[in-house]
């Protein structure tokens, strides 16, 4: 080596030694910067911590939780333990936490690791995301399914690799009509969803979007039509049906002095990537003229003019259904499980249970980033499909867990949606004659 490679040598080490230093130095600030915010966070009352941050630092509240879970994680990043090579992925560890950590459940209020999900409490405490032990489980890239995630949606999808979710089920809170625990969903925030959950969606994956107007200034918002054109226009998903939601019982009944009709319905948006991939037909509309055939002789012409009789079938008991789904709702009506009320505004079980069962098979993943009372979870769960929820607030979250322990019948179900359906009052009806009909006429919906 001549005196020039040396002094190459000798400069290109300094730099290396002096780049190391410096690394070194920054990790040990951002783990200072996270054992403050922690320190601030626990002198905040709950709800507090993201306005302050909005307040006084010059970062987002997202930031601010990736320097607490870099804080958090400090023994991994240990300066005695680090070589040049790791110390990019201590840098990495900030931006992209879950590829480093391993399967964590993320919150919106802490950001704290689990290293042994096995091991955490059985309650939700901070950011323990919670497995239910009694199915398979099941992992896709850290997210282990059949589990709740308390968090933000916006921060927990990113996580997900793309192409992984069959089935998306979800209800957003409809303008500002409810109050959900201080959270808010404004269009802003839809948008952002919206474009991971098309992400995350496989090819032939399905969309199930109940969603609603709120009346503001009088006039009904169309916030559901906005939402619906930005899947179709800027996620590039295909409108595979528009669906509405029936119910029995208006959410806001017109009274003598109002100036507009009950609302009685609800939208509910299919989307679909690409062609959807799994379409079972719900077979269980009752025909009024069930094994009869049409009046007169069945006939048709010929070429020559002349009539032909013809066989025709008797009509079957059940057809397929239409796309308008009635539901009785209500308490005792929207969930047997009590504990649904303890949400402003439970998702039915039947709805839930039959855009499942409709647009997945056994063994599917299905999603509900906006979890809410739990209802997509547990139903999936009946059905022996996966699940995934995703819930910002911890009470519901609770709430969620504990619903996931109601001893759901899958044959009380089906029963209980043919009959609101058909709008008969089901215990006017026997209960094996309504499921042998339906599984005699219908085997494709009921044979996954």
């Amino acid at each position: 080596m001549n005196a020039i490679e040396k002094r190459r040598v000798s400069e290109i080490i300094s730099l290396h030694n002096e780049i190391i230093g410096h690394f070194r130095k920054g990790i040990q600030k951002a783990i200072r910067i996270g054992e403050l915010l922690v320190k601030q966070k626990a002198s905040l009352r709950y709800g507090e911590f993201m306005k302050w941050i909005e307040d006084n630092l010059p970062f987002t509240d997202r930031t601010a939780r990736r320097y607490i879970m870099l804080y958090e994680n400090r023994e991994r990043v240990r300066s005695d333990n680090l070589s040049d090579l790791k110390l990019s992925h201590c840098y990495r560890l900030l931006a992209e936490p879950s590829e480093y950590i391993g399967n964590i459940g993320i919150s919106e209020d802490n950001g704290a690791f689990i290293d042994d999900l096995d091991e955490a409490p059985s309650q939700i405490v901070h950011a323990r995301a919670l497995r239910q032990r009694k199915m398979k489980k099941k992992s896709i890239s850290g997210l282990d399914v059949n589990t709740i995630y308390c968090g933000d949606a916006r921060d927990i999808l990113q996580y997900m690799p793309d192409d992984s979710i069959d089935l998306i089920v979800s209800s957003p809170p409809y303008d500002f009509t409810r109050s959900y625990e201080g959270h808010t969903f404004d269009f802003e925030i839809f948008k952002e969803i919206a474009l991971q959950l098309s992400r995350v969606m496989k090819k032939g994956g399905v969309l199930a979007w109940v969603v609603a107007d709120g009346i503001i200034e009088n006039s009904e918002s169309l916030s559901s039509m906005k939402q619906a054109l930005h899947f179709r226009e800027e996620c590039g998903l295909n409108l595979h049906d528009t669906m509405i939601y029936l119910k029995n019982s208006p959410s806001f009944p017109a009274h003598r002095q109002s100036n507009r009709f009950s609302q009685s319905f609800e939208y509910i948006f299919v989307f679909s990537k690409g062609k959807p991939r799994t379409f079972n037909l719900l077979c269980d509309r009752r025909n009024k003229w069930a094994n009869t055939t049409s009046f007169g002789t069945p006939s048709m012409r010929d070429v020559d003019g002349s009539l032909t009789g013809y066989y025709k079938p008797p009509t079957p008991v059940y057809s397929p259904r239409g796309n308008i789904w009635k539901y009785n709702t209500g308490r005792g009506y929207t969930s047997k499980d009590e504990m649904a009320f303890h949400h402003p505004a439970p998702f039915p079980d039947l709805l839930a249970y039959d855009c499942i069962r409709a647009f997945s098979n056994c063994g599917d993943i299905v999603l509900d980033p906006l979890a809410g009372s739990g209802t997509v979870g547990a139903m999936a769960k009946v059905l022996k499909r996966y699940f995934i929820s995703i819930e910002i607030s911890e009470r519901y979250c609770h709430l969620i867990r504990e619903r996931l322990k109601f001893p759901h019948n899958a044959d009380e179900l089906t029963m209980r949606s043919a009959l609101e359906y058909n709008s008969v009052v089901w215990e006017d009806v026997p209960y094996t004659e309504i499921i042998g009909d339906i599984q005699a006429n219908g085997k494709r919906c009921y044979s996954k």
